[in-house]
């Protein structure tokens, strides 16, 4: 199975996982309830149509969380390769090596999706920053630093060239 592809039982476990309530105290000393969310590298452009890569489109992302609960936001840019342009990682899109794109709906999407983003000149976590700020919500940067996804197939889409040139590390 290829570790791009999400089913209803990994969502569901992610969802205890990552939605997990911490307790913050209220401007009247009661304890407000809260919620840390984390947003996985390819879910937004794996499950959203092309004509929703747009600045309006990135905001429809951000703000269902403002006025509720959610108090910071923890967008994912990267695994081994960067949902946006980059200067250091190679970005999603990117089929170096002569590898070719991938195969299934889901996967194909969210590369389709962030290049389009790039084409358009819209940086989806600048954005995405700047929204939560508006509305009030903590945004944050959480980067995968050794991502070992579908390792066990050494050319699929999802590796960097670096990997590719130094699988050692």
């Amino acid at each position: 199975m290829n570790l791009c592809v999400r089913n209803p039982v990994r969502i569901l476990l992610l969802g205890v996982l990552l939605f997990l309530p911490i307790s913050g105290q209220g401007e009247t000393g009661n304890k407000a309830p809260t919620l840390i969310l984390n947003e996985d590298d390819s879910h937004f452009f794996g499950s959203r149509s092309a004509g929703q890569m747009t600045i309006e489109g990135l905001h429809a992302f951000a703000d269902p969380y403002a006025n509720t609960a959610v108090s910071h936001l923890f967008l994912c840019p990267n695994a081994m390769k960067a949902s946006y342009r980059s200067k250091v990682r190679d970005a999603i899109w990117e089929l170096k090596d002569g590898r070719k794109p991938p195969q299934e709906e889901f996967a194909k999407k969210w590369v389709e999706n962030a290049r389009l983003l790039d084409e358009r000149g819209l940086d989806p976590y600048a954005v995405w920053i700047a929204r939560c700020r508006e509305r009030k919500i903590s945004p944050w940067l959480s980067m995968r630093m050794n991502d070992i996804h579908n390792v066990d197939d050494v050319d699929n889409y999802i590796h960097s060239s670096f990997w590719r040139k130094h699988p050692g590390y």
